[in-house]
């Protein structure tokens, strides 16, 4: 081992010698810098952060991090980016693909900064700060870096307030969005079909994506009789006009799904090599609430179980973050700031994945003379359209084959529904994908940044009230109040049509806005004197059919159609 890290740092040092100036500016620095804030660290290697302002304890924070987990923060903005490839191989390129095809350009990601607010900006540039601080001084001092770059043969650039704004936006879309199989599950029915009797397979498909299953577990069962109609925001199951017109594009059907699943295939593969596979994998947390009323103590009693599987290192960093405004323990994934799971003085929470459908499928009718547009209201739109460069470079031995970098490019368009995933204009049929939360995910994530910072439940619910991913929060707080929230936008969807199935592009069965953020959506503060939830999917939770694990989005209207 003594061997190995020597031969790493010796490779280290070589790469520190050739490399050329970056066109960015770097940090300047000398090993004798020290972040602002103080830190100590318990028995267990966990750091306690102190500082007198929140700007030094988050430069202090990003210094932390990147001091305990530096290859892992690169890897996450890499993730958001769709740049592993760039290091790890042509391995990678399919989930960079689907990266770069379903999320943001750099564009668009300074603007969803630009759109935060100045404090939360703030918070995340001097996060940046810090960093860059531990990796100017890793450089100076190679035993400080980890041993992976070496292995891979490239050093770290400096972090970017816009590499935590990639890492975010990817994280809370592994574990807050939800929807989007319509092709898997069409290409589902119609095999059924071509097999039974249209009714028999309308009840075999029924048995396997039910809209609303009244046996499933709820996550408060005392609020049941408040809500006597749960599919009251539903549509019309299997809606015979959009089955017609979805079968005369069966063979694209069949086409998107095959190609959907290789592709994710591929970015499991990946992901599992990353360890975040282990989390996506694992996903479906659960969560138990007891009120202080029920308690000996007065005391509410909380268990949070986030289930994101286990890796090395750890998938989330443990911290302590203590500054005027903030006492605060508890975690959250590298590479940003903040505490998603935690206590304070006042209270403690934690959340689960939502599964609420967020994600709808839109088949996309091509125009016969040319592919790039989609008709729309009786009119062809153009597709916006761009080409994506990647550069693909094999690790150096032993890790990789090396070689020299290979230059791939990949053309990704969308239409006014989102991001097309699969194009046919053979049979004049594409595919793209409708986000609830669409340009708003990392206005979720900026909530994580001030949770801890909440004083009470009110200050605490307005936070979660900003949510657009789905996720339940949990809460309970020294008084004994415990309450629950299930965020998140969910679209409401077009009468006559079934949202287990792909909708039809054309115009018809467009979303009609989204739900309102009503009671339906939370208890809170006292109603139940208990709360159980976990991740699982609310039609049929067939993960979490024990006493202690509830389908959490089941609060009166059917998840599946919200």
């Amino acid at each position: 081992m003594t061997r190995r890290i020597r031969r790493s740092l010796a490779a280290v040092v070589a790469l520190l010698g050739g490399a050329s100036t970056p066109a960015l500016a770097q940090t300047v620095c000398t090993p004798f810098d020290q972040p602002p804030g103080t830190v100590l660290r318990d028995a267990h290697g966990v750091p306690h952060i102190f500082a007198g302002s929140l700007d030094d304890l988050s430069f202090t924070n990003g210094y932390v991090e990147a001091q305990d987990r530096l290859f892992e923060m690169e890897i996450l903005r890499r993730a958001g980016k769709g740049t592993l490839s760039e290091v790890l191989g042509a391995s990678f390129l399919e989930m960079d693909s689907s990266t770069r095809r379903d999320l943001y350009t750099p564009a668009e990601r300074q603007a969803h900064f630009d759109a935060l607010a100045a404090a939360d900006r703030q918070t995340i540039a001097r996060f940046a700060d810090g960093v860059n601080l531990y990796i100017c001084q890793a450089k100076l001092d190679p035993s400080k870096l980890p041993a992976e770059y070496a292995a891979l043969g490239f050093l770290p650039a400096d972090w970017t307030a816009l590499d935590t704004v990639a890492a975010a936006e990817y994280l809370v879309g592994v574990f807050g969005a939800f929807g989007g199989d319509e092709v898997h599950n069409a290409a589902f029915f119609f095999d059924v079909k071509s097999r039974l009797r249209r009714t028999r397979a309308k009840h075999v498909f029924d048995d396997h994506f039910p809209l609303f299953d009244p046996q499933s577990p709820t996550t408060i069962p005392q609020l049941e009789k408040t809500y006597d109609d749960p599919l009251r925001h539903s549509t019309r199951p299997f809606a015979s006009r959009q089955l017609r017109l979805l079968e005369r594009y069966l063979p694209s059907i069949n086409a998107a799904a095959g190609l959907s699943s290789a592709q994710a295939q591929a970015r499991a593969s990946s992901e599992e090599q990353l360890g975040v596979g282990a989390a996506r994998r694992h996903l479906a947390s659960n969560a138990i609430l007891v009120s202080g009323a029920l308690t000996d103590t007065g005391n509410p009693i909380m268990l949070g179980g986030p289930q994101v599987g286990y890796a090395i290192p750890s998938f989330f960093f443990e911290v302590g973050l203590h500054a005027p405004g903030i006492d605060a323990v508890g975690v959250i994934p590298p590479a940003g700031p903040g505490i998603v799971i935690g206590r304070t003085q006042n209270f403690a929470y934690t959340i689960t994945s939502g599964i609420s459908d967020q994600v709808d499928t839109y088949l996309e009718v091509l125009n016969p003379s040319n592919a790039k547009q989609y008709l729309f209201n009786g009119v062809y739109h153009d597709m916006t359209c761009r080409t994506e460069t990647f550069t693909v470079q094999e690790p150096p031995p032993p890790a990789g084959s090396g070689g020299a970098p290979m230059t791939v490019e990949r053309e990704f368009c969308r239409t006014l529904h989102g991001p097309v995933f699969f194009s046919d204009p053979a049979r004049g049929a594409a595919f793209s994908h409708a986000y609830a939360h669409r340009n708003l995910e990392l206005l979720s994530a900026a909530s994580w940044l001030r949770m801890a910072q909440a004083t009470n439940l009110s200050e605490f619910k307005a936070l979660v009230d900003g949510e657009s991913m789905s996720f339940n929060y949990h809460f309970a707080d020294n008084s004994g109040t415990i309450a629950y929230f299930h965020a998140g936008i969910r679209p409401l969807r077009p009468p006559r049509s079934d949202p287990r199935f792909p909708l039809i592009g054309t115009g018809s069965q467009e979303w009609r806005g989204f739900l309102p953020k009503d009671p339906t959506t939370r208890s809170a503060a006292g109603r139940a004197p208990t709360s159980a939830s976990c991740g699982a999917r609310s039609t049929g939770c067939r993960r979490c059919r024990t006493a202690s694990c509830a389908s959490s989005p089941r609060m009166g209207s059917s998840p599946s159609t919200t």
